[in-house]
């Protein structure tokens, strides 16, 4: 999609394919149907999709599964960058993160303890091992009512 003006135009918009499930409905539908066998596979496509983004020097620092679209072919995407940031050697070096990321169901330890300008992809990696716990148990793996009662 085109800007009309060119020298004026202050947003980008992506247009994808259509993902009309996300991965919190196929865990609540899918309950009773889901094995092992589809959990490796999503599993394994969240990873693969993590490996790319993370190699890029990107983090997503939201990853939950509402955030993982699932197409009818069952493709895996990885959604909603809003609260993405890049942080390599070269690029926002000296830049804090700030401490309040991800829904609290998936947030890492590290983001809670106030460790601000430490935390890496393995904000991400944290998040994906709740998704995976909550694959097998079928229900949110830490159900937490606040920040004290999650810790």
């Amino acid at each position: 999609m085109r800007p009309e003006d060119p020298q004026k135009f202050m947003e980008v918009n992506i247009v994808t394919e259509l993902a009309a499930q996300n991965l919190m409905k196929i865990i609540d539908i899918n309950k009773s149907l889901m094995t092992t066998r589809h959990i490796e596979y999503i599993v394994g496509e969240i990873t693969k999709g993590l490996l790319y983004i993370h190699s890029k020097g990107i983090i997503h620092r939201d990853l939950k599964p509402l955030n993982i679209l699932v197409t009818d072919d069952w493709e895996i995407k990885i959604s909603d960058f809003g609260s993405a940031n890049v942080k390599t050697d070269k690029i926002n070096s000296d830049y804090l993160l700030t401490d309040h990321v991800t829904t609290r169901y998936y947030r890492a330890p590290e983001s809670y303890l106030s460790y601000k300008s430490s935390y890496d992809s393995s904000l991400d990696m944290w998040s994906l091992g709740c998704i995976i716990a909550e694959l097998y148990a079928k229900r949110v793996f830490i159900n937490a009512d606040s920040d004290v009662n999650y810790i």
